[in-house]
């Protein structure tokens, strides 16, 4: 599952779901998120952190009742801020946006590992060629059950919904960043989950 920041939607324009391949529409981009203030990176870091304790009580969590797995959690705004220290000795909540945003592209080159595995930090920092910062996103493995029961998915899927409500709820999204655009996704659980309801559907119409 992915959290991501700094994207407000698709602008559809005259897109005919009966052409898909064509006029697929346009992202909007949310004007309103610094990444680069103090405030939206404890935003950021907090969110990281919560994750990894957030309470899972259905089924498809297993005994953890978690909602994410141990050392799943993948940050790259903890990572950043522990290389710029390291590195540069900069602290990234008192750089000024330049100097922060010239840093994170430095830093979305390098060779990295976490967990014992590489990773490839320009997977979750989106630049431009303006050099803009557009798109940030932490990740983490589910503890949800692969197979899971539909009925449990949606227990699941309003448990990672309630997470996002809990970002939202930060003081630093009252004052100093906002946050009204923060989503999550995953790659294909949510999109299985509502097929396996529409199957569920045609399924008793079809009866009666």
């Amino acid at each position: 599952m992915v959290f991501i920041r700094v994207l407000r939607g698709i602008n559809r324009g005259n897109f005919n779901q009966y052409v898909p391949g064509e006029n697929r529409g346009s992202v909007v981009w949310d004007e309103g998120y610094d990444i680069t203030s103090a405030g939206c990176q404890q935003v950021f870091i907090k969110a990281c952190e919560d994750v990894k304790t957030f309470a899972c009580n259905s089924g498809a969590c297993g005994a953890s009742q978690l909602l994410a797995r141990d050392n799943s959690t993948i940050c790259f705004m903890d990572e950043y801020r522990k290389w710029a220290s390291s590195t540069y000795s900069l602290d990234t909540y008192t750089m000024d946006s330049s100097t922060f945003i010239s840093k994170l592209d430095e830093f979305r080159g390098i060779d990295d590992t976490l967990y014992g595995a590489p990773v490839d930090w320009r997977n979750y920092i989106g630049f431009t060629s303006s050099n803009d910062v557009k798109f940030g996103y932490f990740e983490f493995t589910a503890t949800m059950k692969a197979l899971a029961p539909m009925a449990e998915k949606g227990e699941v899927l309003d448990i990672v919904n309630n997470f996002v409500k809990h970002i939202k709820a930060y003081p630093e999204c009252a004052s100093q960043c906002d946050c009204s655009s923060v989503f999550q996704s995953t790659s294909y659980s949510w999109v299985w989950y509502h097929t396996e309801k529409a199957l569920e559907f045609g399924f008793y119409q079809g009866i009666t």
